[in-house]
């Protein structure tokens, strides 16, 4: 018996392209904590520690912070304080400059509907997004007033 429905973010429920918006997140997050890690150091430790993170089970642990952790030991830093300065970065930074996105035409219907039959709802977003990051890209679609359940649950934020 169907109970969710899991829906992808960037060019299923908004109308973004993906990658180009990964692409200049990860570069202006990279500028900002600059110069605590240098930013290539920081766009290259990023991808090696995604590529291990992701790839290796954690079902204790989200993505994002499995992410951190490795993406801390890789860079030798304190994995409580880069989380709390990409967290920064999310809240402070990225609503600025962050590119646009767009309503796709019947996702918020789909959603709607998938809800009026009892089904949860999840949304599946790359791990590095912060909740708040997320949340504003669904309301930029017009989904962001659905009920929505977010695992695991981050720190909440008034952005949010």
């Amino acid at each position: 018996m169907l109970k969710a429905v899991l829906f992808d973010l960037d060019g299923t429920l908004v109308n973004i392209d993906g990658d180009a918006f990964l692409e200049d997140y990860i570069a202006k997050l990279a500028a900002a904590l600059d110069p605590w890690i240098a930013k290539d150091r920081f766009q290259e430790a990023l991808w090696s520690a995604a590529a291990g993170a992701l790839a290796s089970p954690h079902p204790q642990t989200s993505n994002r912070a499995a992410l951190v952790e490795a993406l801390a030991g890789t860079l030798g830093v304190d994995p409580h304080q880069l989380s709390s300065r990409i967290d920064q970065f999310s809240l402070e930074t990225a609503p600025a400059i962050l590119p646009g996105g767009s309503p796709l035409p019947g996702a918020r219907e789909a959603v709607l509907a998938a809800q009026r039959r009892g089904l949860k709802v999840a949304v599946a977003t790359t791990p590095v997004y912060h909740l708040s990051v997320v949340k504003r890209a669904l309301r930029r679609g017009g989904a962001g007033d659905n009920q929505w359940g977010f695992y695991p649950t981050e720190p909440q934020d008034a952005t949010q």
